[in-house]
C-alpha cells in the first residue's frame, strides 16, 4: 500500500533504516513510520517488542504502518495490547487491513485476499469484508475516520 504514497514521502523502516525509533520518527515527519512486525521472536531485522513497540506508537508526526500475523483484528489488538500499548496510542490506527493467504502454504499461498477492513484503533469498526462464498468485497458500514 505504500508503494501508492508521492514519491517524495518520507517512509522510514524499523531495521532496515535503523534500529532507533526516535530518530526513524523524526526521519519520518510528515510520512510513515514501518514496523515489519511486531512479534516476540526477533531474530530477523526490524521485527520489535515491548519498549520499542510502545515507542513506536507514541511518535507523533507521522503515520504508522504495522505488519503482525493473527488471525482476526481482535487479536491483532491483543498481540498490542500484549506490548502494552495505551488505548491513546492504539486510536492512531485509523485502519486495520486483514490480508488472509488462501492454499495448503502460507509462505506460497495460492491467492492473498482482503479480508476485512476495521476503521479505528481501539475499538474499531468493520467497514468491509470478503465474502469467501461469492468471492467478493461487501460493505458494511461507510467510514467515518477516513
Amino acid at each position: 500500500m505504500l508503494d501508492l504514497v508521492p514519491a517524495a514521502t518520507p517512509i522510514r523502516t524499523i531495521g532496515v533504516d535503523g534500529e532507533d525509533i526516535d530518530a526513524l520518527a523524526r526521519e519520518a515527519q510528515g510520512g510513515y513510520l514501518v514496523i515489519p512486525e511486531i512479534a516476540r521472536d526477533s531474530d530477523m531485522p526490524g521485527y520489535i517488542w515491548g519498549e520499542p513497540v510502545r515507542r513506536a506508537f507514541a511518535a507523533r508526526g507521522c503515520s504508522l504502518a504495522v505488519v503482525l500475523h493473527a488471525d482476526s483484528v481482535d487479536e491483532a489488538l491483543g498481540i498490542i495490547r500484549e506490548n502494552e500499548v495505551p488505548d491513546a496510542d492504539l486510536e492512531r490506527l485509523d485502519l486495520l487491513v486483514h490480508l488472509r493467504s488462501l492454499g495448503d502454504d502460507w509462505q506460497s499461498p495460492t491467492r492473498r485476499v482482503v479480508a476485512h477492513v476495521h476503521e479505528g484503533g481501539s475499538a474499531p469498526r468493520l467497514l468491509h469484508r470478503w465474502d469467501e462464498a461469492a468471492d467478493r468485497f461487501d460493505t458494511e458500514a461507510k467510514p467515518s475516520r477516513i
